[in-house]
This record gives structure tokens, sequence and C-alpha cells, in this order.
């Protein structure tokens, strides 16, 4: 009975992430980064995205990252690897062959499989993504871990400039200063498209490596067995297409694909072989917004977050746990419903 009451006990904790204390660390040296850089389109996001995630405390020796050009000799290529070896990471791959999505997350996979141990943790990012945990990394994965958490998603912040322009990238400048905007602009200017849905707008952030990414690194391959931070995938809650609700998650991608490479970027994607019907449908009517508005985004579609009562004085975890509540109702009820005679 004393060992029932306990596995009771534990289940309702892990239920409303309460296991653990704030000081408790996992090791660095378990946290992976994996992502793949185009580099003949973002080599000036290289040094940025490097010494962000160096920042949250992954260490050098365990950053996988792929480098793709279409051509071997490059300039970009030379950049973006001299970029990375001035911080100590060394390249895992050099990959020289036009850009497909489905090439470049089976090259991911095969990262993942071969440098990732089965119980580390994986730190999923492309070189315009920049995480925001609500601790220190090292405790924050350490949290999950108590609470029985396994893969851990979020949703996009858009970065952008105060007038909706595209500027170029400064390298030496920070990022967050040069687009100080945080808004949503996916899923408000186009729609979130009749293929996406909101699911495109969710990213997964980090997840146990015996977990595989899906295409587009918004899913998994298999979900089976994942263990999701808000109890299930953020796209399945009907809220998420409110700003409102997206504002408060505590857990944010921050999107910085919002400059003038954008244009380029999508061009390339929507040539490339193999673009998924999503992708397509999303890029395309992207681009028609854009240059329908003079190469700018227009303020007047977006929602822009400004920072409230709730995010200020309600903490992160208590957030969570109003989420995690709603997924627990709602299992609960189907449940319920389940039982009763019809």
């Amino acid at each position: 009975m004393a060992k029932r009451i306990e596995r009771i006990r534990e289940k309702i904790e892990c239920a409303f992430f309460a296991r653990g204390e704030e000081s408790q660390e996992l090791s660095a040296d378990r946290i992976h980064v994996i992502s793949c850089i185009g580099v003949e389109l973002e080599s000036d996001l290289v040094g940025h995205f490097a010494d962000h995630y160096l920042g949250l405390g992954v260490p050098a020796k365990n950053f996988h990252i792929v480098l793709n050009a279409t051509r071997e000799n490059a300039d970009e290529l030379r950049i973006a690897s001299s970029m990375l070896e001035t911080r100590g990471i060394v390249p895992e791959e050099i990959w020289v062959e036009p850009y497909t999505s489905e090439a470049m997350w089976q090259k991911r996979r095969d990262v993942q499989r071969r440098c990732v141990p089965k119980d580390h943790w994986v730190i999923s990012a492309d070189a315009d993504e920049f995480h925001e945990y609500p601790l220190p990394l090292p405790r924050f994965l350490a949290q999950c871990e108590l609470n029985g958490v396994t893969c851990v998603d979020g949703v996009f912040v858009d970065r952008v400039t105060p007038d909706g322009t595209l500027p170029s990238l400064d390298r030496d400048r920070p990022l967050s200063i040069q687009f100080p905007v945080q808004a949503m602009v996916q899923g408000r200017i186009v729609g979130f498209g009749e293929k996406n849905r909101p699911f495109g707008s969710i990213k997964l952030m980090a997840f146990d490596a015996g977990l595989l990414p899906a295409q587009g690194g918004h899913g998994l391959v298999d979900k089976g067995e994942a263990r999701f931070l808000f109890g299930r995938h953020l796209a399945e809650y009907p809220q998420i297409s409110l700003p409102a609700f997206r504002f408060c998650l505590p857990l944010r991608v921050h999107h910085y694909k919002w400059h003038a490479g954008l244009m380029s970027s999508l061009n390339r994607r929507l040539s490339a072989e193999g673009v998924s019907p999503a992708g397509k449908e999303y890029g395309e009517n992207l681009m028609a917004h854009i240059r329908g508005r003079g190469e700018r985004i227009d303020f007047a579609q977006i929602a822009v977050y400004r920072k409230h009562a709730l995010s200020s004085f309600v903490g992160w975890r208590t957030r969570l746990r109003a989420v995690r509540g709603l997924h627990y109702a709602r299992k609960n009820s189907r449940r319920i419903r389940r039982k009763l005679p019809i």
C-alpha cells in the first residue's frame, strides 16, 4: 500500500512538473547541439549562432554542425568554418550538394545517431533559431529528467525591425539589437495555411537522443515514446493560434529570419527538389505578401509582444502547470466519457 501511495504521489508531482530542486544541474557533457547551416545564405548568422549556444552552456566539443554549400571552394564555406574554429568548434561534416529539406534532415538524424549517446540531450536549431529557456539550460534539462519529460517544444517568436523592413545582417552587432521587436508574424500575415496549420509554428527545442526529429524539425519521426513538456505537442492545443496564449508560454524560439536574405532563402527552398506541400504553400504566400508591401512586413497585420502582468507576476512554472493542467483535464474527461453508459 505504501509503495502504491508513493507511485501516485510521484505521478502527481510529475504531472505538475513539481519534482526536484532548481539547484540541480545536468552535466554539460550530456548536452549537444545539432544543426545544418547553408553557408551561401546563412554565413552571417554563424558567429551569432555559435555564441548563443555556447552561452547557454553547451561545450564546443558537443557542437555537431553540418555546413552545406553548392560549391566545394565556396568562399562562404571557408568563412563559416573559420568562424566556428575560432570558437573551438570543428564542423562535423562538409556537405557539398544542392540543398533539399529531406536530405538535410536525414543528415541531421545521421549525425545524431553517430555522435550523441542515447542518454544524452539534443538541442536542435537552425542557424536563425535562438532558444530561450526559463532556467539555465543544464538546470532546466535536469528538471525535465526528474519530471519524466523527454521532449521540449516551443513557439516561434519572430524578431523584426521596428519599421518592418528587412535589413542586411551585421555580424558584429547583437541580433537582439538589430531586431528588437518580438512578434507573431507567421500565422498572421498569411495565416498558417491549409497544409501547414499551426504545426509549422512550433519547433522541437530539446529532446532525448533516443528520439529523432522529422523533416522540418516541428515533430518527431515516432512520438510514441516521447513525453512532452506541455503534456502533448503544442500544436494540439486549440489555443495555439492565439497570440496571447503563445506569448505566455515560457519556452520560446527567437526566429531571426526577417532580414535581407529572406527572399533568396525562400526562393532556394521553393526551387529545391522535394519541397513539402506545406513549405511550398507557406513560402509562396509569404513572398507574395512581402513583395506586395514594398519588401517589408505590414505591422497592421501582425501581433506584437508587449510584456504584461501575467508574464511579469506569474512565474514560468505556474504558466507551464496551467498548460499541463489543460492537457490532463482533456485527457481525463475522455476517460470519463468512455466509462459513462451510452
